[in-house]
């Protein structure tokens, strides 16, 4: 069986496993929704203005994790308890 503390340096040391899985989910669908735009006729600079306005509204609108809550979780993972 593997220890926690093992976990949790894989996971970037973030105690978030799965990370790389959600970066290449992310990546595969930018790429996706900008062969389709393509498709759909628009230019590059049309492509490229969405994609600013997006990421524009995606961090506007974004949920952080304050640092406690980041510890609270890395501690309660290692421990391999949760709520």
């Amino acid at each position: 069986m593997e220890s926690h503390d093992s976990e949790f340096a894989r996971a970037g040391g973030y105690g978030l496993p799965g990370r790389e899985d959600a970066m290449k989910a992310g990546h595969d669908a930018a790429v996706t929704t900008i062969i389709r735009q393509a498709d759909a006729g628009m230019t590059p600079d049309q492509i490229a203005d969405h994609s600013h306005d997006m990421s524009a509204w995606l961090l506007t609108e974004a949920e952080t994790l304050p640092c406690s809550g980041l510890r609270r979780r890395v501690r309660q993972r290692r421990s391999g308890t949760r709520r």
